[in-house]
């Protein structure tokens, strides 16, 4: 999961755990697939929201909740 990976990490999206059409369209709108890099910038302790960058390009601030949903692989 996004959320269990430390900050500074880098990972791969490899699946979603949820896959209501929501959630879904989110990934589509932030550009995220299967594939997709990630770096974990910050865990922002007050509301556990984290920052990252995605495919090297874009940082954006999702949700607890959005990165429990995430499944990823950590990679060098």
């Amino acid at each position: 999961m996004l959320a269990e990976i430390a900050e500074g990490s880098n990972c791969t999206v490899v699946a979603v755990k949820d896959t209501s059409a929501p959630f879904l369209q989110y990934l589509k709108k932030l550009a995220i697939g299967i594939g997709t890099r990630i770096k974990l910038l910050e865990k922002i302790p007050f509301d556990n929201s984290i920052i990252i960058i995605i495919s090297g390009e874009e940082q954006t601030t999702v949700s607890k909740v959005f990165a429990e949903n995430l499944l990823v692989q950590e990679t060098e």
